[in-house]
């Protein structure tokens, strides 16, 4: 005879067993509904893992379509990041990730969602938020968030009852450091953060100074110097790309004529970095499939237009 957590496990397994195989498109949408509208956080630690699992398997095969659970699990994601099992946190944090990762969420729509972990009464959930901000941070960098809003937040997360929040409050501003420089020491000193705590952090941020570890974005003074806004020190952002007109003759990117590099390795003027050819090949239109079916005619479309020869070629290019 099963126990109620012996058949609870079994389920959870089986559910994450199913996404492991290749379903088709409609049968993984009506899976997706059914767990994301039943209760699939029992406080038994190893079903909240499976169906952790589940989701981090579902969120990649749906991608952006997983956007429609989104409010309906988030919150529960963000429950588990209080267990009181490693594990259990490590498949929460692995979920919101994968939000990010197959752009259910950008970097900064995720931090925003989670700004009330500041001040959740479990201090596990306030630790483990400031680990996803150093995790958010040093995947995407400062030009994909906009950091300001949070120094004040994790400056008062300085001074909390539980040390491992404290100490991990210290470890997120010396991460956010090594991004943007001095920027971050000169608005601290702006904040209400104690004076010992400003200590120990100015000492900490010497040490990483002087030791090298500051990160190329932080060593951009210029970019430190023109805002007073502390998410300007942004890593370099590839140059603005020109649109494609029509009417020009030639469709090579303006400067590529005069393109060449010195033995040094260093680009000359005119010269195409490797950010915007990388992001040539990013340049393209947007198109959103809802299912099989739709995914079908929009290729039938696309082949269409590009064997056409009468039409014309800017749109046979952008198919």
């Amino acid at each position: 005879m099963f126990t109620r957590k012996g058949v609870l496990w079994k389920i959870a397994h089986e559910i994450l067993m199913l996404f492991r195989v290749n379903f088709v498109y409609k049968i993984e949408k009506k899976i997706s509904y059914h767990l994301c509208n039943t209760a699939i956080f029992p406080p038994i630690f190893q079903i909240a893992q499976r169906a952790l699992e589940a989701l981090s398997e579902l969120i990649g095969r749906l991608g952006q379509d997983f956007n429609a659970y989104t409010p309906t699990v988030f919150q529960n994601v963000v429950d588990r990041l209080g267990d009181n099992r490693d594990t259990v946190r490590e498949k929460a944090q692995l979920v919101l990730q994968k939000l990010v990762e197959y752009r259910v969420l950008t970097p900064q729509q995720l931090l925003d969602k989670l700004t009330t972990c500041f001040k959740h009464k479990n201090s596990k959930v306030r630790e483990e938020f400031l680990k996803t901000i150093v995790n958010t941070l040093n995947e995407y960098g400062t030009q994909s968030l906009s950091l300001k809003n949070y120094i004040q937040p994790i400056a008062d997360l300085l001074g909390d009852p539980t040390a491992s929040v404290r100490d991990e409050a210290v470890q997120t501003l010396v991460e956010i450091y090594k991004h943007v420089g001095e920027k971050l020491r000169v608005d601290l000193q702006k904040k209400d953060v104690p004076i010992s705590k400003l200590a120990v952090l100015e000492s900490k941020f010497d040490e990483i100074r002087n030791d090298g570890l500051l990160l190329p974005s932080a060593l951009t003074s210029h970019a430190l110097t023109n805002s007073d806004d502390i998410d300007t020190a942004a890593m370099p952002r590839p140059t603005r790309l020109v649109k494609r007109v029509p009417s020009a003759p030639s469709r090579r990117l303006a400067g590529m004529d005069s393109c060449s590099v010195t033995p040094g390795g260093d680009l000359a003027a005119g010269a195409v970095s490797q950010e915007i050819f990388e992001a040539c090949f990013e340049a393209v239109p947007a198109v959103t499939v809802f299912g099989a079916r739709d995914f079908e005619e929009k290729i039938k479309t696309i082949i269409k237009l590009i064997g056409d020869k009468t039409m014309d070629w800017e749109k046979r290019v952008d198919a």
